[in-house]
């Protein structure tokens, strides 16, 4: 089995067909071929095709790569968003995911990427390749009668797509402030906003205090009932906790197309319960959760946040997919910062497979918590560790 790059139109409609097949999908094949044929005449800078092929040259399995520039720890690093993982039937436990994600991975680490992220159909699957279940979304709901509550003094405007996306960025760019995993988006990585009111009942709204815009929406409607419709929000950006309010204020208004009210995807900091002015009429609907996995562990030790003061811990990593990040790593670190991070044959302060690693880097959860997984092991410095090691604001909207 060997994998590599896609490259004629031939291989991209294969591709088109296995996950057609694997996800259950029905397409016209006119259809597969036109995307077969776009996928294969335009190179593209963010996104990579990869197949699987066995001893026949019969691609097997297949997937796709987005490279997504996130933050961490106020650091713009490089992630590989995975998609489209589908395996024909016939091929499957044969090793060409496996084998994609060997290649994929040893190409990210020479190119700089730090974490790769996924929505994954099976946390087992994936969590052989070193990934781990990070950052858990959920719908928040609320009812019209609890957004009418607030206020919205701001001058609100449907956005014209075609007028571009920079009082969209304007606002998202101070949204996204100190949230981990959140996407720093490129040009092409804004269509996930794109709306259509007429055709696709897909609705963007900003808000503008004179001249500056504040916040934005984008919502879709969904079927609540016979005669009802619910708000579904997907993304939303505000620069002040005022402007927060505001599209609350906004939603309320939206009561007579969506009377059963509104569900909003927020950031992990932000408990919709707490604002309403009635708790009870809250309700959570858990997300398809976000794994998240360190691709080069020095690296993400580095630019890690690290306490204040002065200290050092001992780390030694698990990593069986990926065997050059292995070790015991002795980090130094002084006023927030890592001052040197380095292989060391010392005795550890503390024992972990790359998967809960990636929990603790990222800050999705605390030491606390994930010392009881069953790869942790903590020998002492724990004063240290607790420190090093605590939950930070996430955030994670964007699809792949």
């Amino acid at each position: 089995m060997i994998a590599r790059k896609l490259q004629t139109v031939e291989e991209y409609l294969a591709a088109e067909k296995i996950s057609t097949i694997a996800f259950v999908g029905q397409h016209s094949l006119e259809d597969l071929k036109k995307e077969a044929e776009e996928n294969a005449a335009k190179p593209h800078e963010q996104l990579d095709f990869w197949g699987a092929f066995n001893e026949d040259n019969v691609m097997t399995s297949h997937m796709m790569s987005h490279a997504h520039h996130v933050l961490f720890d106020g650091h713009i690093v490089l992630s590989a968003g995975i998609g489209n993982v589908s395996t024909l039937p016939e091929y499957r436990g044969q090793g060409g995911i496996r084998t994609i994600f060997k290649e994929l991975f040893a190409e990210c680490l020479k190119k700089g990427y730090v974490f790769s992220m996924l929505y994954p159909f099976s946390n087992e699957f994936y969590r052989k390749f070193g990934f781990e279940t990070a950052y858990r979304p959920y719908w928040q709901s609320a009812e019209m009668r609890d957004l009418r509550a607030f206020d919205c003094p701001y001058t609100v405007k449907m956005h014209d797509w075609e007028s571009g996306i920079e009082p969209l960025k304007a606002v998202y760019q101070k949204f996204i402030l100190g949230h981990n995993m959140a996407v720093v988006r490129s040009e092409k990585q804004w269509d996930i906003l794109e709306s259509d009111a007429v055709q696709k009942k897909r609705y963007l709204y900003v808000l503008y205090e004179g001249e500056t815009p504040k916040a934005y929406v984008a919502f879709r409607p969904e079927q609540a009932g016979n005669y009802t419709n619910r708000a579904v929000v997907k993304n939303m950006a505000w620069d002040s906790t005022e402007a927060f309010y505001g599209l609350l204020g906004f939603l309320g208004r939206l009561s007579a197309q969506y009377g059963a009210g509104a569900k909003l995807y927020l950031p992990s900091e932000v408990d919709l319960g707490a604002v309403l002015p009635e708790k009870y009429r809250e309700e959570h609907q858990d997300l398809t959760p976000v794994m998240v996995r360190v691709l080069d562990v020095k690296r993400a030790l580095t630019l890690m946040k690290q306490p204040m003061g002065q200290g050092k811990y001992i780390l030694e990593v698990k990593d069986a997919f990926l065997p050059e990040n292995e070790g015991r790593y002795a980090v130094n670190f002084a006023n927030g910062a890592a001052v040197s991070v380095e292989k060391t044959e010392a005795l550890p302060d503390m024992v972990c497979d790359v998967t809960s690693l990636s929990m603790l880097v990222m800050g999705t959860d605390a030491l606390d918590t994930v010392k009881y997984r069953r790869d942790v092991r903590i020998f002492g410095n724990e004063d240290v560790l607790f420190k090093v090691f605590v939950k930070k604001n996430c955030y994670h909207a964007d699809n792949y």
